[in-house]
């Protein structure tokens, strides 16, 4: 099996986590134009990347729900066929916990009658699926993730943020920064 060739562009998987408020789109479209000449960007945040269209160029579409896995994948998919060097996902939270999203799609089938455990053996793999996709990617992918509101709690123990998507998403990414105000 032969080496890959060294000329081959960089590529970086990342994930920007925090509040809002904090910069994640800004410093995602900053470190997208270090890193190729071609963004694209999958905007789930009602347009906020068209705010730095003309600091940071790039092309944007704006997804509405439903979430589902599928189709940050089909995203994904036509951003390669169409030479994107680098593709933004502001935001992926939504394909977690927004409408039509992987805890949508668990309810939906508890609500069929499908017991805990078969709702998630049905939808884990649609995630794990874009997961795959995204390391599988020639492309740079850097996805944005909302911070889960902190609930106070009494007494002396701290709340601890954390992003709005599956636990140990971490794994997922080459690196992985939490952003605060």
């Amino acid at each position: 099996m032969p080496f890959a060739a060294a000329d081959r562009p960089l590529k970086l998987n990342l994930a920007l986590w925090g509040p809002s408020g904090a910069g994640k789109t800004y410093t995602s479209l900053a470190l997208a134009r270090r890193l190729g000449s071609r963004v694209a960007v999958v905007d789930t945040e009602h347009g906020a990347s068209r705010l730095y269209a003309s600091r940071f160029p790039h092309d944007s579409l704006v997804l509405d729900a439903p979430f589902g896995p599928e189709r940050f994948r089909e995203l994904l998919a036509e951003a390669e066929r169409a030479g994107y060097h680098v593709l933004v996902i502001d935001s992926l939270s939504p394909e977690w916990g927004g409408p039509g999203g992987c805890l949508d799609l668990v309810a939906g089938l508890r609500q069929q009658g499908h017991k805990p455990h078969q709702a998630w053996g049905l939808v884990t793999p649609r995630h794990d699926a874009l997961l795959d996709a995204i390391n599988r990617s020639p492309l740079s992918v850097i996805v944005t993730l909302r911070e889960k509101p902190r609930l106070q709690l009494v007494g002396d123990a701290p709340s601890v943020p954390e992003p709005v998507m599956r636990d140990r998403f971490e794994y997922e990414y080459d690196l992985v920064l939490h952003l605060t105000p």
